[in-house]
C-alpha cells in the first residue's frame, strides 16, 4: 500500500487506500475456468498466500478484513505488464499531450 487517508465528501467520511497497479481478480479466475473449479495446485497456492497476508495483517497491523470475497483478491502484475500498461493507458493517450511540448 503506497498512502492511506479519510477523503471528506457530501454524503461522509470515507477512508481511502492508494495501492500499486493491480492485475485482475480472483472472480475473473474463476471465470476463466468457467466456474467449474481452479486446479487444486493454483488454488493451493494462492490460498497460501491469501492466509500469509491476512496473518501479516491481523498479527503484525491490528487489521481484520471485513469484505473478503473474490472480487478483493487481487493479482500483482509483472514488471513487463505494468510498463505496457503505462505505455498503452498514459504514454501513448491524451494524458501524455498535457506533457509534450514542441
Amino acid at each position: 500500500m503506497f498512502d492511506q487517508f479519510f477523503h471528506h465528501a457530501y454524503n461522509g467520511k470515507h477512508f481511502i487506500m492508494a495501492f500499486e497497479v493491480l492485475g485482475k481478480n480472483l472472480l475473473s479466475m474463476i471465470k476463466k475456468y468457467d466456474y467449474r473449479g481452479i486446479p487444486l495446485p493454483v488454488v493451493r497456492r494462492i490460498s497460501k498466500q491469501l492466509l500469509l497476508g491476512l496473518d501479516y495483517m491481523h498479527r503484525i497491523c491490528g487489521i481484520i478484513h471485513t469484505d473478503l470475497k473474490p472480487e478483493n483478491v487481487v493479482f500483482s502484475l509483472t514488471e513487463k505488464s505494468k510498463f505496457d500498461l503505462l505505455y498503452e493507458n498514459v504514454l501513448c493517450g491524451p494524458l501524455i499531450d498535457l506533457f509534450e511540448t514542441d
